[in-house]
């Protein structure tokens, strides 16, 4: 991945092709196509598709403030900014190679294709999520509508109330104001240009295309001569039980599970790879995107910060400096972006999840989802029966006993339903646990050799 300039060959990051390849009129596709490096091509999609989503949901955040709701013109400047993205990262990495008029155009054309690709993927997206009937239950019951009113004018900054089927519909504290919705948000517009409520679900699939991308081209730095095994890994990772359950269903933990997995592959690519700024740029606008995505998120963007500034610390000595500065970034857009409903949530309830969680205990949450009290659950695990159980067993709403993490059930492949809150996402998930420990021990070893 080392840059090399010479008269003739130019190499972008891992692109590497002829001085003029892009310009030449009968220029054959399959002797251009050996010329790029895919792990590249899969980065810089995957990432496109990350900040469009994130834009947009930036943007509208930040139009909320002045009492502007869901409209075309964020997706219009949330696309042009996608596109300049990588069109200014190929430019500039391109400085010594070529004239300014020719980076201009191989910037062009790069931009352009990169940008062809996430409006099939996306097409593709709109297409399998309108194919399949949503009869989850919290899908219909505030997901999907959620993503109406945002069409009809609700803003949850200011307050305004959707107005729906001609009569104001109020949406209660119980969830509308109080739980995070960016998924929801960026799924209304869908809705607003497609109509259908049904096609909401794309978000689902155009997030597992982002993931995939982004996946293998971070597996592929530790694979570099064969590639064929990154490939395999990425869809096996994206391809997780959490998102094949819910990727019909307008649920939002699939699609926190795929953008939990784009920014630990953004942070490898970060140390790593060669596109510094472009990926810590897609890492900080995705980190912002989870945190409003779901309240867990609370949890899991803090350990991703610590991530990213230990393997910084320890493998980028010389880029640790900036870290003061990516937080302060990351504060700024934190505070734009979660005042609702974090910090409304905290002025009201004095707690960032907002009533319904303010009296909620580690113990009284457990026992509502696994059926276990304090009484017959052991004392040292009370708090920590969510996760482990649930590691550990069948699917299903109510704990029904531990599973052997290698027995593959049928059964359980069949029962998969959005509505299970505990006790696994699918078959063989204990090994795929264990599996995935034994794979982040062989990564932080290879990082350090």
């Amino acid at each position: 991945m080392t840059n090399h300039f010479n008269r003739h060959k130019i190499n972008i990051g891992n692109i590497s092709t002829y001085n003029k390849i892009f310009f030449k009129k009968k220029e054959n596709v399959f002797d251009f196509l050996k010329k790029i490096d895919f792990a590249d091509l899969f980065l810089y999609t995957g990432t496109t598709l990350l900040n469009f989503f994130a834009l947009l949901f930036i943007f509208t955040q930040i139009f909320f403030y002045c009492n502007i709701t869901v409209n075309y013109f964020t997706i219009i400047i949330s696309f042009i900014c996608s596109f300049l993205v990588p069109f200014l990262s190929i430019f500039y990495r391109s400085t010594h190679i070529i004239s300014k008029t020719e980076r201009i155009k191989l910037s062009l054309l790069y931009a352009a294709k990169i940008i062809s690709i996430c409006a099939i993927l996306i097409i593709i997206s709109i297409m399998l999520g309108s194919a399949f009937i949503d009869d989850g239950y919290d899908s219909n019951a505030y997901h999907k509508p959620y993503s109406l009113f945002f069409i009809h004018g609700w803003n949850p900054i200011t307050g305004s109330t959707p107005d729906v089927f001609g009569g104001k519909i109020i949406v209660g504290d119980h969830k509308g104001n109080t739980y995070p919705k960016a998924v929801e948000l960026i799924a209304s517009y869908i809705y607003l240009c497609t109509k259908s409520l049904e096609s909401v679900k794309a978000v689902n699939f155009i997030i597992f295309f982002a993931s995939l991308t982004i996946t293998y081209s971070a597996f592929s730095l530790f694979f570099l001569k064969r590639k064929y095994i990154a490939l395999i890994i990425s869809i096996l990772a994206v391809s997780n039980p959490i998102w094949l359950m819910q990727s019909t269903q307008f649920y939002n933990d699939g699609f926190v599970s795929e953008l939990f997995l784009i920014l630990i592959s953004l942070i490898l690519l970060f140390i790593k790879g060669n596109a510094q700024k472009y990926t810590l740029l897609s890492l900080l606008l995705g980190l912002t995107l989870l945190l409003s995505s779901k309240g867990s998120a609370l949890l899991f963007v803090p350990i991703l910060i610590t991530l990213l500034g230990t393997l910084t610390y320890l493998y980028k000595k010389e880029s640790f400096r900036y870290f003061p500065a990516i937080l302060l970034i990351l504060g700024f857009l934190f505070c734009i972006t979660a005042y609702s409903p974090y910090i409304s949530n905290y002025i009201t309830t004095k707690s960032p999840l907002g009533s319904e969680f303010s009296k909620t205990t580690p113990e009284s949450y457990t026992k509502e989802y696994t059926g276990y009290s304090n009484d017959n659950l052991p004392g040292w695990l009370v708090p920590r029966a969510l996760f482990l159980l649930s590691l550990f067993s069948s699917p299903s709403q109510s704990f029904t006993g531990v599973n052997n993490p290698f027995k593959v059930s049928i059964a359980d492949t069949f029962r998969m339903t959005g509505e299970d809150k505990i006790n696994g996402f699918g078959p063989l998930i204990g090994l795929i646990t264990l599996v995935t420990i034994i794979g982040l021990l062989f990564i932080i070893r290879t990082i350090q050799s």
